[in-house]
């Protein structure tokens, strides 16, 4: 009877787990900068059918309600993945070297290219101090310190990039994931 229950915990553990990694995100900035009602999340250019996977990945206000354009998973091989396009996030650096300002862009996951050590540029962690932190690096995802409005002074936008970790300034390098 006892292994009958530590079985089935065991199956409750993994279920949760697998269904965890499945579940999608806002990826939203602690600090809400100059937007105190809303703040600012991970986003993809675009909207709707309309969505940019193209364009490098920026910080937009966070919308009200989780939208595709803003939709993201973490899993636990340490990748970021936007379901919407099937891909996943991806710095923008050349073969293995990252460099302080290198922008993000969405690659499919996994795959190795010419110049693009795919595996390598898609690994994050989340530390203890809330940095989404590059596995193989010392950088860390930091936003821009200016803002803009983007298609209406309602909404505005800020860029993203990677930076040593030690230098990044916190108010715009300290995340986490939660749901509308």
């Amino acid at each position: 009877m006892k292994k009958i229950l530590i079985f089935s915990m065991l199956i409750s553990i993994l279920a949760t787990i697998a269904f965890a990694e499945s579940v999608p995100h806002h990826i939203k900035l602690v600090n809400k900068l100059d937007r105190q009602h809303d703040g600012y999340c991970l986003d993809v250019a675009g909207s709707g059918r309309y969505i940019r996977s193209d364009l490098p990945l920026i910080g937009h206000n966070c919308k009200p309600g989780l939208y595709a354009d803003e939709s993201f998973i973490f899993r636990d091989d340490g990748t970021i993945y936007f379901p919407t396009t099937e891909s996943c996030v991806t710095i923008s650096g050349v073969n293995t070297h990252v460099l302080d300002y290198t922008s993000l862009t969405l690659k499919e996951c996994k795959r190795q290219t010419p110049f693009l050590n795919a595996e390598f540029m898609q690994e994050f962690e989340y530390t203890k101090d809330k940095k989404l932190k590059h596995k193989n690096s010392s950088k860390c995802l930091e936003m821009g310190e200016e803002s803009s409005t983007t298609y209406s002074k309602e909404h505005t936008w800020r860029t993203l990039y990677m930076k040593e970790c030690s230098k990044t300034d916190t108010k715009r390098s300290t995340w986490n994931f939660s749901r509308p």
